[in-house]
């Protein structure tokens, strides 16, 4: 084999290979590990989201996800994002509990995708800054959709559940009825449609005027302009995000 011919085989090799760890790779793999090479990691509730962090991150070429039913440590929905100089992992091993898998890069992303997924018996610890009521997380969802300040939201279904002694929910009242015990108001509140929490007052609070008091209340989650005023010649109205158009 001549010296040419050597050197045209090397760059044939080296481009297949640089083709190769550059092509798009959609895969997951379960239950396999790509150890070592890490660059940081990140929580992630899921991994197709995992794999989304490593997509945008700028030096990140494939991942390791801890999933739920990891059962040799504490970690669980940890986000492992990596990088080699030969953009491939080093090994692939078997291992339960992790599913691992590759940046898409290379498939033209989306930059920013919707994470229309909702996590059910998860909760984005931290990170608060306002909490409000809402009847369910659906209507949670929208309202961190409308606020420009909120990425993601937790909602927590105990608080419809459970009684809460010694806290009151304070304005929002639609209305309020006399009833005998907080039971009853919580389940005044759940057959009307418009409530969606309440506050109770009992036998021994300190104003007798307002024992027994069952107060329905209810919140406004939609957008709601500041004022209004005529103005001619202009033409108002309200953000389509929730709209199938």
């Amino acid at each position: 084999m001549t010296m040419q011919a050597h050197l045209i085989l090397v760059g044939l090799l080296s481009l297949c290979s640089f083709s190769f760890s550059d092509e798009c790779r959609t895969e997951i793999l379960e239950n396999t590990d790509f150890p070592g090479s890490d660059i940081t990691f990140l929580y992630s509730p899921d991994v197709e989201h995992c794999q989304q962090l490593c997509t945008q991150h700028p030096s990140c070429l494939f991942f390791t996800y801890i999933r739920a039913d990891w059962t040799r440590d504490n970690r669980h929905f940890y986000c492992y994002l990596k990088t080699t100089s030969s953009r491939e992992p080093i090994a692939q091993n078997p291992l339960r509990g992790v599913s691992s898998g590759f940046s898409l890069k290379s498939c033209s992303p989306d930059p920013s995708p919707c994470l229309f997924q909702v996590y059910q018996n998860r909760d984005f610890l931290g990170a608060d800054y306002r909490f409000l009521f809402t009847a369910s997380y659906e209507e949670c969802q929208t309202v961190c959709t409308q606020d420009p300040h909120c990425q993601f939201f937790t909602f927590l279904n105990g608080w419809k559940k459970i009684i809460h002694e010694d806290v009151d929910f304070r304005g929002s009242d639609i209305r309020f009825e006399l009833m005998d015990d907080p039971e009853t108001c919580q389940s005044t509140c759940s057959a009307d449609r418009n409530c969606q929490f309440y506050s109770y007052v009992n036998v021994t609070f300190h104003n007798p005027d307002y024992r027994r008091r069952c107060y329905l209340k209810r919140v406004i989650t939609m957008p709601a302009p500041p004022k209004v005023n005529k103005l001619y010649n202009a033409v108002s109205g309200f953000s389509l995000k929730n709209c199938k158009v």
